[in-house]
């Protein structure tokens, strides 16, 4: 394989046709390319360095060389191009389809005066989701299930005020048995590309279909829901067996990967032990080249790791090369920059900050060039000591904050001996005053042993509980009591910011769902309004209406209490 054919290659790349394997392609053509350029500089250099004087041989680029970076650029453009286009129409088509699904969601949920300007409207929606094209694939599914969802509660809100004919819902029932019986000869496809195909376009078919006789509705959305499921496993199963084969590939690049990280030169000292390891790394490229595609994204940072690892080698060994009549100079300056930086470091009192740099300055010092063995001694002691001194500092600084994290345990746990033994005084609100007290001393005590932290923490909370039901403190109390005892919790907690947030997310969840509740039986009122006979059923919705609008009060002010 040599420029040339890539070149060809690249040309008959671009006469075809765009497609999603067409990116592929150019990256395996590319994949080759570097891979030759790389293998040319490395035979030249090593062709030329065979003693230790060798300098590395610059290439000029041919014109063939000059004429495939111009056609892989051209060809990048026009993927590019592509795949922006392609992005771009599916984006506005969403936008497009959303905006249907909102018209359709405000014509199923008003008060229709009209039946006929009401389908009139409904139909023209439909007319023009039919026209609109793909959609991106996340967004499918989800788009179809609202689709589908304000669809049928359009026929559902009409039948409140006519019912269908029957003539009308046994076609439909008919309609959607046949939709069913033709997923059930989809579903022994083995083509997946037919079969996603073709179940879409069944989905948008049911989707279509209107309403059907009640006592059919469930079977038949069941048996409907159960094909899909069957027919998405089984894509899912495809689409699995081909990503444990791209991991499996991974596995192997990562294989190649380790074998080049592990190939340690800090310790080369003669040029054979260079060149065997050139060999190595040689075979270890042209292995690499016949594993298959792993996913996109790690498939590119696997190539990138590995092409930085061998251009690392290569860069390694130019610098041995570079530097064997001067390697006691250039050790020395390098292990007098190191000290220079240890000792900087060395007074620092950010432990975790600075325990990686001079970690990171030790594993330097071990892989910088020899100075020669006095010089290196001597530089070694003086480094060695910058380090001692940091090191020994942290061990007395985190000596002292253990001696501190016992303490506090110890007083931790006097405070539960306490409130496991605490008596009434028959009084609820001094009695509650003193479980806030109890409250406001823990909260006051500072860090554990983080082993210890879980253990100590669930018996303060098992003694307060305790404590509270002694007392016999109502439900409500109780619940607002524990509420209270869980943001005093996050409050003494290192990461109380992110615990609080997580908490106002999942009440505001609920008061959304509630919030939800209370409008649509609001809604509901304005219909039961217009009923006859529907007094009774005006008065429970009311009831529940009150409970639920009294539930979110209760949630709003729990959301108040924290934010701190």
């Amino acid at each position: 394989m040599n420029t040339n054919d890539l070149i060809k290659q690249l040309e008959l790349l671009l006469q075809e046709e765009i497609t999603e394997n067409t990116s592929s392609k150019l990256d395996a053509i590319h994949h080759q390319y570097y891979a030759l350029q790389k293998t040319t500089v490395a035979t030249a250099n090593i062709d030329k360095g065979a003693t230790d004087e060798s300098e590395p041989i610059e290439i000029v680029p041919s014109d063939e060389e000059i004429k495939y970076k111009q056609l892989y650029t051209d060809a990048k453009a026009s993927i590019e191009k592509y795949v922006i286009a392609k992005a771009t129409n599916k984006n506005n088509n969403l936008i497009a389809k959303r905006e249907i699904i909102v018209q359709l969601k405000e014509l199923a949920e008003s008060q229709m005066d009209s039946l006929g300007d009401s389908f009139k409207k409904f139909n023209e929606l439909k007319d023009k989701w039919r026209t609109i094209g793909n959609v991106p694939e996340k967004h499918y599914i989800a788009l179809q299930r609202d689709y589908r969802f304000y669809n049928e509660q359009f026929f559902y809100t009409i039948k409140i005020f006519k019912d269908l004919q029957e003539h009308d819902l046994k076609k439909n029932g008919i309609l959607k048995n046949e939709i069913i019986e033709k997923l059930q000869k989809l579903s022994t496809l083995e083509n997946i590309k037919e079969l996603e195909s073709g179940v879409k376009s069944l989905q948008n078919e049911w989707d279509e279909i209107g309403p059907t006789i009640d006592t059919e509705w469930e079977k038949l959305r069941d048996s409907f829901k159960e094909l899909l499921n069957t027919i998405y496993q089984k894509i899912q199963a495809h689409h699995h067996a081909i990503y444990e084969s791209m991991s499996k590939n991974l596995e192997l690049k990562n294989e190649l990967i380790e074998r080049i990280s592990a190939l340690d030169t800090s310790n080369f000292i003669s040029p054979k032990q260079w060149e065997d390891a050139t060999k190595l790394v040689l075979s270890t490229q042209e292995a690499y080249k016949k594993i298959g595609f792993a996913k996109k994204k790690e498939n590119e940072d696997s190539w990138i790791k590995f092409r930085e690892l061998c251009n690392s080698f290569f860069d390694n060994k130019k610098e041995y090369y570079n530097a064997l009549k001067s390697k006691n100079d250039i050790g020395k300056n390098a292990k007098e920059f190191l000290i220079k930086k240890a000792e900087e470091l060395s007074k620092s009192i950010e432990w975790n900050i600075t325990t990686p740099k001079i970690l990171a300055l030790q594993k330097e010092w071990k892989e910088a060039p020899s100075a020669g063995h006095i010089t290196d001694n001597k530089l070694w002691e003086a480094f060695r000591t910058h380090c001692d001194f940091f090191f020994n500092a942290k061990k007395q600084n985190y000596e002292s904050l253990i001696q501190t994290e016992q303490e506090n345990l110890s007083k931790k746990l006097q405070l539960i001996t306490r409130i496991q033994g605490f008596s009434s005084v028959g009084e609820l609100p001094k009695d509650l005053a003193q479980i806030q007290a109890f409250k406001d001393e823990w909260n006051s005590i500072g860090f554990v042993p983080k082993a210890e932290k879980d253990k100590v923490t669930k018996l303060y909370n098992d003694a307060i509980q305790d404590t509270l039901k002694k007392l016999n403190v109502s439900e409500g109390q109780l619940n607002e009591i524990k509420f209270n005892s869980m943001v005093d919790n996050i409050k003494n907690n290192p990461e109380a910011s992110q615990l609080a947030k997580a908490e106002k997310m999942k009440l505001k969840e609920e008061l959304n769902k509630l919030e939800n509740s209370i409008s649509q039986k609001e809604n509901n009122l304005l219909f039961f309004a217009k009923s006859k006979n529907a007094n009774s059923m005006l008065d429970d919705v009311k009831k529940q209406l009150e409970n639920e609008k009294a539930q979110a009060q209760i949630l709003k002010d729990k959301i108040k209490k924290l934010v701190f």
